[in-house]
């Protein structure tokens, strides 16, 4: 299956694309964590990333040469700076931190300072508000078109990470 991933992701790069999302990319396995019965060990993100060949074939092209950041939703019991050690990251709790602060319209109500991340600024991915916390969560469908403005000017100035921008469906 490694092979012909891979063979799908150099085409891909063949055709132009240079960058890749990994949205669930705390559910595929690291090489320390359990692997299935089946393989003998979890090397998909070495393979993924050009650290290593399958049946010969590698990655195309340099993986730092590209953007390849996994949705790795912080949350307790996740290996951020192992997953950081090959991709960059999404900085979910420096969102919940800059909403909360735009909700309140306080911007002590917490730190927006430090990343609240192991992973350095420079590897993350940022956002006011993503699919999850607007649709799923309805954590930030009350902010308004304002709010949300700032929140991106903020984001905008701040030196370090990859805004990443959420178009809503409605409003």
């Amino acid at each position: 299956i490694q092979h012909y991933y891979l063979q799908y992701v150099n085409d891909l790069l063949a055709c132009g694309a240079r960058g890749f999302r990994y949205d669930t990319a705390k559910h595929i396995g690291l090489p320390d964590d359990p692997r299935d019965s089946l393989s003998e060990r979890n090397n998909f993100w070495d393979i993924a990333t050009g650290r290593e060949s399958v049946q010969g074939l590698s990655l195309a092209m340099p993986a730092d040469s590209l953007f390849i950041y996994g949705e790795v939703l912080q949350d307790r019991n996740v290996k951020e700076a192992e997953y950081g050690e090959y991709m960059d990251l999404t900085a979910s709790a420096y969102g919940h931190a800059l909403r909360k602060v735009l909700d309140k319209g306080d911007f002590n109500a917490d730190s927006l300072l430090n990343w609240h991340h192991p992973v350095d600024g420079k590897h993350l991915v940022t956002w006011v508000e993503s699919h999850d916390t607007y649709a799923n969560e309805h954590e930030s469908a009350g902010l308004t078109d304002d709010q949300i403005r700032m929140g991106w000017i903020f984001l905008a100035a701040r030196q370090n990470g990859t805004p990443l921008f959420f178009s809503r469906p409605a409003g």
